[in-house]
């Protein structure tokens, strides 16, 4: 009687314990995650103008643009998040940054600047955690994209010298000497991406390396290649994203290939696919990936043809959603750069509301837990 009061008793608690660990446990088996909500939050009083770049270095969010202040203190183009405060970087650039990355444990800036914290540096510069540094002559133009590929850092945009020497509009810094990639284009680069291996360029041009390849094109073995039935003469291509087997593609177009294609396409086994409706006669200017997902932002007002997803939104790869209510402003809003930061999806452009929320041309897109 003994013996069975004992195993009635330890079968009770067995099955009280398997109780507590299905509650707990979600169908595949994995501990179930708090329950809450993805919402927009503004970063402080955020910056007082365009943001156009993000990256993260030595555990700052590091933003670059055009304002002169973050958080209300003066910071010419360039300043620091650290998740709570916003802080300036020395006397910051004298005119826009558009393009940041982190490079040889540097953090490197491109724009159209001439001064960096007050030294001469023509359109990039170098920050080692104290001092910034010119990159020999710079460049003699424009600077959209930097990229870290094959150990050195590519740099696109709108020149044809880099270092002094020919480059046009695509050039690469080994950490002491500039060098051209071939005849590079010719037409402006606004993007870089790294995708099976190889380095592509998007931008408006039509040629790369003295071949026909309207507005993208793929290094490699130090050659220029055009892709499979890529964009005719007219378009630009604004933004790329590669990834182990695809590579996307935005910007301002209406087709790639034989497919229809509103500003974004995808770009897979040397063959186009669309994405599905998204809003016509709009640009997109930033895809990233993020939590799985795959976010594009831009000019657009609802950007997939869904309520609610203006000027950003979600592709899961089959269909697409709003983040929230997206951002807005008075003064032609747009989302220009996204990056991810404390396990948030940062927002950067020209926009006055995130969410329901005030938010100075920046925003964080993060899951609040219930409390």
């Amino acid at each position: 009687m003994c013996n069975l009061r004992h195993y009635i008793i330890k079968g009770f608690w067995v099955a009280l314990l398997i109780g507590i660990m299905i509650m707990g446990c979600s169908d595949d088996d994995t501990p179930a995650g708090p329950s809450g909500t993805w919402e927009w939050s503004a970063l402080g009083d955020g910056v007082n103008d365009r943001v156009f770049s993000l990256v993260e270095y030595d555990g700052n969010l590091i933003v670059g643009g055009y304002f002169t202040t973050a958080g209300g203190v003066a910071a010419n183009n360039i300043a620091a998040w650290d998740g709570t405060d916003w802080s300036a970087m020395g006397s910051g650039m004298n005119d826009e940054v558009a393009a940041l990355a982190v490079y040889d444990n540097k953090l490197f800036a491109g724009g159209t600047f001439g001064t960096a914290n007050g030294v001469s540096a023509h359109t990039i510069a170098s920050y080692d955690g104290s001092v910034w540094s010119a990159l020999g002559d710079g460049t003699n133009g424009r600077i959209y994209a930097l990229l870290v590929y094959d150990n050195k850092l590519v740099v696109g945009g709108d020149f044809d010298q880099a270092g002094g020497q020919d480059a046009n509009n695509i050039a690469e810094w080994d950490g002491s000497a500039w060098s051209a990639l071939g005849n590079g284009t010719d037409g402006p680069v606004h993007a870089l991406a790294e995708y099976n291996g190889k380095l592509y360029a998007g931008g408006h041009f039509e040629h790369a390396g003295g071949v026909i390849a309207y507005s993208v094109a793929g290094w490699y073995n130090n050659t220029w290649m055009p892709l499979v039935a890529s964009f005719d003469d007219t378009l630009t291509v604004f933004a790329l994203l590669g990834q182990t087997d695809r590579m996307y593609v935005g910007g301002k177009f209406a087709e790639v290939g034989d497919h229809d294609a509103n500003n974004i396409a995808v770009y897979r086994n040397s063959y186009w696919q669309d994405l599905g409706t998204l809003a016509e006669d709009r640009q997109v200017k930033c895809i990233y990936e993020f939590n799985g997902e795959v976010i594009v932002g831009g000019y657009n007002k609802n950007l997939s043809a869904l309520d609610y997803t203006d000027y950003i939104a979600a592709y899961d790869g089959a269909e697409w959603h709003a983040l929230g209510t997206g951002i807005d402003g008075d003064y032609y809003p747009h989302i220009w750069t996204c990056y991810e930061y404390n396990g948030s999806l940062i927002a950067g452009g020209r926009f006055d509301i995130a969410g329901t929320d005030s938010a100075a041309n920046i925003a964080a897109w993060s899951f609040v837990p219930d409390k």
